[in-house]
């Protein structure tokens, strides 16, 4: 069911994103403002860079998961690393835990306003990318483009103040 494999996407990405590793994203920081030529890149890391960046080109959406392998050596991968620093200055300023059942969210009090920004920067990404076209090619086999039907709803949806409650 394609509505279900977005559904967990989301769902996937908003627990990642949520509960990040800070250390990582400090690695990632760093491996980004330099400019080391690569020493032994770990090639299955570097695949799964090469194949989540390809996904983002057809999609336009960048999951999270591209944090997971991204290090000193594979970020020389990455074309456009502004792309990945809108990735980390997204993220919530500290981490915490996400409890999911299905699409039911649980948090602590206190992080209720982090969580509902994460989701609508999730369904604000949605909105500006190119996911329909890329699932509905995938799935018919052939090149299919529909144009966006309101282009500022990406920004309607980053300001909505009930996307979760």
């Amino acid at each position: 069911n394609t509505t279900h494999s977005v559904d967990g996407y989301v769902v996937r990405e908003l627990v990642r994103r949520c509960s990040y590793d800070p250390e990582k994203i400090m690695n990632i920081k760093t491996a980004l403002c330099g400019n080391p030529e690569p020493e032994r890149m770990d090639e299955d890391k570097a695949n799964m860079v090469r194949t989540l960046w390809q996904h983002y080109e057809q999609s336009k959406m960048l999951s999270i998961r591209i944090l997971d392998y991204l290090d000193e050596d594979t970020i020389s991968l990455v074309p456009e690393k502004e792309v990945i620093w809108q990735l980390i200055y997204s993220l919530p300023k500290k981490p915490f835990q996400v409890l999911t059942i299905h699409d039911a969210f649980r948090v602590l009090p206190h992080y209720g306003n982090d969580l509902r920004k994460q989701y609508n920067i999730l369904l604000s990404e949605i909105a500006k990318s190119n996911l329909l076209n890329t699932i509905l090619s995938s799935i018919t086999g052939r090149k299919i483009e529909l144009g966006q039907n309101d282009p500022e709803m990406s920004k309607d949806i980053l300001e909505a103040n009930y996307t979760l409650s």
